[in-house]
Order: structure tokens, then C-alpha cells, then sequence
């Protein structure tokens, strides 16, 4: 069979997406046959050089068990050169392999297989340095050339033995917990990857944030923004979630991210508060504490904030705001000055047509530290520990609703109002 022949045959097994054993024993390759892939070229110009096997696969024209991949946005023509016939023993400085490139411009990715596995190897393009790639665990190397007419590459083994650096997923939009976003958002995160390794990047939604629906996979991806169309996303004033991961050939990472739309246009809906701080039901609260309140108004209508408070037993007043935009308020609870003490405030948004009203509570530490005002007017008692009970924080002796003794050398902890203490204080 004459080489126009087989080369006839490769095409047709080729459509059929097969891998083919062009020869089972050494053939020697003339200048004269191309091997092409779509819109790419690969021709062997070393008349004298023997190759073993020749194959195709989906990826690849394997040469020697050396495999090679390009994508090129124009035709190019890949003149292979030098092949090392012991690439997986290969000692530093080796030239492993050797080819010419020739196409008119565009960013051409090359991607080399058969290598060994977790190794730097060093790129030269007419005789400069331009990538150091280090093979993954497959032992392919991957690296990019934008600049052209012919040129002429050669790659040599470096003997650095290699540890992947993961990905990362980096700045996405909307930010983690962000609100009043719009629905059906393009959500985006920037995917890097310190080693120059490609990566697999897959997009996943959700309602809950634990059952996850796969929705997009970008291939190829080296340092940039990757970008995904939450269609599923259409309700209002709805929380979403949204995964991605990213597969480096070595190491998967993933990270989620959270957001709430905002209100329909078309409906006039009330205001909207979140983050309050202290967060509801917290203890060990400092005296005093500067209250703070986050607010939004997704007509984007001015609204009213007012601040309330209970420490008298009575609803009070303490702070009104007017002519409020979207954002974040703060009041100073002075009457929160009493030690392992619970209070409560209060919150009222009015947007000229509806309002919204959130009650949150907190505990205030639970000892008085040696020298201060316990708020009912006495200072703490200065004297030696077998003339009081020694107090130490509530954090330290409460598990679990078990109160536990702790003996410090030097204080006596018998004393029947320690006891009494601390059952008043057990966190309900």
C-alpha cells in the first residue's frame, strides 16, 4: 500500500474518533508525509530518524510514545526535529525533544505527553528561555508561544523534581454573602494557577448549599476570569449558592459562594436588615457596646432608623437616623453597663411605606475585672482571694452546661457564693 494510501486511511478513522496502529514494527518517515488534524499540520523532516509506532489517539500524534497536542487559532505547521529515545531517563541539561512552528499569529498552545512525570523541563525558542514547565502526573507539559513567523523550539530535562502548587479561586463576583443582586447574575471567579498548569474549571448551583448541580466546564483555563450565567437564579429577595472547582491534572480545589437577589421592581417591598453586631444571642459581650446595623432598601426609597432599647424594663428611644441610603449604622448601648447581664435592642426601618422591626439580645461579660465598675456603682473588692470568691471568665469553666472547678495554686475555691454565682449565669 503506498503512503497516499494510508495517509487516506488515517483520515477516514480519524472522523470516527478511533486510535489506529500505523505500524507495528520500525518505519522510517520521509519529509515528504504531513500528518494533519484539522486545521493543524505536523510534518517529520528527519529522513534518517526511525520511529517504532505512529499513532493516532483523540488528543494526540504519538511519535516513540511521545505524545503531542497543538490548538492554534490559524493553520500551523509543526516540523518535528529530535525525538530522545530515553526521554523517561533523560539527566539534566538533556535535549529531549526539538521542533520547528510555523504559522501567521495567535496564541498556540502545545501540549507534550510521555515525559517524566513531576519534572521541570526548560523551553528555548530560537535559543531563549521562555517556560519552565513542570510535568504533572501524567507527565505532560503544557506552554504557550504568541510570537511568530518560524520559529524553532527545543526542550530539555532540568533535574528539579517538582511539587504542584494547587490552583486558586480567587475574587469572585458577587462576593461571598453579597445581597440585592440582580437576578440571573453572570457570576465569575479568577482562577490561578502559580505552576502555568491549565486547568479544568466546572461551575455547580445550588438552593441550599448542599445539593449541587454540575453547569458548566471550561477546559484550558491558565490565570483568568472564568464566568457562568445563573440562570436558575429568578426569584426575589432568594438566597443562591454557587460552587467551582478546579483540576490543575494534579490536585482539585473547590470553593462556594453565596448571594440573595434583591426585591422585585415592581412591588414595593419593605426594607431589608442583616449583620447585626453584637449577633443575636451572643455572650461575653464588652459594657457598653457600640451597637451596629446594616440595612437596604431594594426600591432604593431614603428610610427612617431607629434604635431602641430595654434595660429599664420599658421599650426606650435612644437614637432616630433620617434620610438613611442603603448601608451600615451604629449606637452606643450606655445603659449596657452591668456585668453578666442580658440585654436586649431593637431595630425599626421605615421606607415612607413599609416598615421592618428585628429584636436581637446579648450577655454581657460575666466578671468585673480587678479596679472597675461593676454598674450598680461598687468597684471590685481589691482583697486577698480567701476574703472573696476568686471569679474567672465564664468561658473557662462552663462545658456543656457543666460548670467546672478550676483550682489555681494559692486560692481557695470553697466558698458557697462561687457556686451560686455561676448557677446564676449558665447560659440558657
Amino acid at each position: 500500500m503506498n503512503k497516499t494510501k494510508v495517509l487516506l486511511i488515517w483520515f477516514l478513522l480519524l472522523n470516527l474518533l478511533l486510535t489506529i496502529n500505523v505500524a507495528t514494527s520500525d518505519r522510517t518517515i520521509d519529509a515528504n508525509i504531513h500528518y494533519i488534524i484539522g486545521n493543524e499540520t505536523y510534518l517529520v523532516n528527519d529522513t534518517t530518524r526511525t520511529f517504532s509506532q505512529i499513532r493516532w489517539t483523540n488528543n494526540y500524534i504519538v511519535f516513540n510514545n511521545t505524545g503531542i497536542n497543538v490548538t492554534s487559532s490559524n493553520p500551523i505547521t509543526i516540523y518535528i526535529d529530535y525525538i530522545n529515545s530515553s526521554i523517561l531517563e533523560a539527566g539534566n541539561g538533556d535535549l529531549v525533544f526539538e521542533f520547528c512552528a510555523d504559522t501567521a499569529s495567535g496564541n498556540v498552545g502545545f501540549s507534550f505527553n510521555g515525559f517524566r512525570e513531576s519534572y521541570r523541563y526548560r523551553v528555548k525558542r530560537n535559543g531563549s528561555v521562555i517556560a519552565n514547565p513542570a510535568s504533572d502526573m501524567n507527565g505532560e507539559i503544557i506552554f504557550t508561544n504568541d510570537v511568530w513567523s518560524k520559529k524553532s523550539f527545543e526542550i530539555y530535562q532540568l533535574n528539579e523534581i517538582w511539587y504542584n502548587t494547587i490552583p486558586t479561586i480567587e475574587y469572585p463576583v458577587p462576593a461571598n454573602n453579597s445581597i440585592s443582586i440582580d437576578v440571573q447574575p453572570t457570576v465569575s471567579v479568577w482562577v490561578n494557577d502559580s505552576d502555568g498548569n491549565m486547568s479544568t474549571v466546572d461551575f455547580y448551583n445550588s438552593t441550599d448549599g448542599i445539593n449541587w448541580i454540575h453547569q458548566q466546564t471550561n477546559l484550558s483555563v491558565l490565570n483568568e476570569t472564568v464566568s457562568f450565567v445563573y440562570s436558575e437564579a429568578n426569584g426575589y429577595l432568594s438566597d443562591y449558592y454557587w460552587m467551582v472547582t478546579a483540576y490543575d491534572g494534579n490536585d482539585n480545589v473547590s470553593s462556594w459562594f453565596k448571594f440573595t437577589t434583591g426585591g422585585n421592581p415592581a412591588v414595593d417591598d419593605p426594607p431589608f436588615v442583616y449583620s447585626p453586631y453584637p449577633g443575636n444571642g451572643s455572650a461575653g459581650v464588652d459594657l457598653q457596646v457600640t451597637c451596629r446595623i446594616s440595612v437596604i432598601d431594594y426600591e432604593g426609597d431614603e428610610m427612617v432608623l431607629r434604635f431602641y432599647e430595654n434595660s429599664s424594663g420599658s421599650w426606650m428611644l435612644r437614637q432616630t437616623n433620617t434620610d438613611v441610603d442603603n448601608g451600615t449604622y451604629n449606637w452606643k448601648y450606655n445603659n449596657a453597663n452591668i456585668y453578666s447581664k442580658k440585654y436586649y435592642w431593637r431595630v425599626s426601618v421605615f421606607d415612607s411605606s413599609n416598615y421592618t422591626n428585628k429584636t436581637y439580645y446579648f450577655t454581657t461579660l460575666a466578671y468585673v475585672p480587678s479596679g472597675e465598675t461593676d454598674g450598680a456603682g461598687g468597684v471590685a473588692d481589691e482583697t486577698t482571694a480567701d476574703e472573696q470568691p476568686f471569679v474567672i471568665p465564664v468561658e473557662f469553666i462552663i462545658f456543656g452546661g457543666v460548670i467546672i472547678v478550676v483550682l489555681i495554686a494559692g486560692f481557695a475555691m470553697t466558698s458557697i457564693q462561687k457556686k451560686e454565682y455561676y448557677e446564676g449565669k449558665k447560659n440558657k
